[in-house]
C-alpha cells in the first residue's frame, strides 16, 4: 500500500522544484523485511525514527519539524512517469 504523507516538499539545492512524499507500507512483510537491511521510518510515539532493518545501530529520531522535512529528504526520488509504467504492467 501506498500512502500519501507530505502533498509538498521543498527540495534543498533546487529553488523553486517541489516534491510529494509517498511511503510504502511493508508492514505485510514485517517479517521478512527485519532481514533485508532496509531504511524504514517508524512511529514511536509522537516521533517519526529513521533506520536500517535487521542492525543495531545509529537511528535518527524525528522530534522536531525539521528533521521531519530532513528525514523525507532522504527518501529515493521515483518519477511518477516511471512509476506509472510499473502500474501498468
Amino acid at each position: 500500500m501506498i500512502h500519501l504523507v507530505k502533498s509538498s516538499l521543498s527540495e534543498a539545492h533546487a529553488v523553486g522544484e517541489r516534491s510529494e512524499v509517498y511511503m510504502v507500507d511493508l508492514s505485510e512483510y514485517s517479517g521478512s523485511r527485519l532481514k533485508k537491511d532496509l531504511t524504514v521510518i517508524e512511529l514511536k510515539g509522537d516521533i517519526l525514527v529513521l533506520r536500517k532493518t535487521g542492525k543495531q545501530g545509529k537511528s535518527v529520531d524525528a522530534d522536531t519539524a525539521r528533521k521531519v522535512v530532513q528525514i523525507f529528504r532522504t527518501g529515493p526520488e521515483l518519477n511518477l512517469a516511471t512509476f506509472a509504467d510499473l502500474v501498468s504492467q
